[in-house]
């Protein structure tokens, strides 16, 4: 009963700190000056500094197994553009598609147990060397496994 009672108050914590997440990323659509790619830098790098797997990407793009999805808008050269984030905890498998372009100032990502097969990266909370490879590196499209 009291593990039961702990992980709902663990759970509860998480979507607190999901919740408030949402609104510290969305503080930096207005303070990144319209730079797409500054835009993409800035929320990665505070998203993954609080110990969270994130993808930044301008739409389209397909996921799996995200924990939280925000979607932004960027205010850039008198056009508004669009952003979905997903994050998830390191223990939590994530895989998200980049459908369209790519560079940073369309998509960008961080965090722990990575690799990237073209516009796809998956995030693993237990690495399997033979099915993944080796973590952090990018990898031909055509090898990408099933999730």
């Amino acid at each position: 009963m009291a593990q039961a009672v702990a992980a709902g108050a663990s759970a509860v914590a998480a979507a607190a700190a999901l919740t408030q997440l949402g609104l510290e990323i969305g503080s930096f659509a207005g303070s990144s000056n319209g730079a797409r790619d500054a835009f993409v830098k800035n929320v990665i790098n505070h998203v993954n500094s609080l110990g969270y797997n994130v993808v930044v990407v301008h739409p389209p793009s397909l996921s799996h197994g995200h924990e939280r999805q925000f979607d932004l808008t960027l205010q850039s050269g008198g056009r508004d553009i669009k952003f979905t984030v997903y994050v998830a905890r390191p223990h939590i498998k994530m895989q998200v598609t980049n459908t369209g372009d790519g560079g940073w100032i369309n998509w960008g990502l961080k965090g722990r147990n990575w690799v990237r097969w073209g516009n796809t990266v998956k995030f693993h909370p237990h690495w399997d060397k033979r099915s993944m490879g080796n973590p952090y590196e990018v990898r031909p499209a055509e090898d990408l496994p099933s999730f």
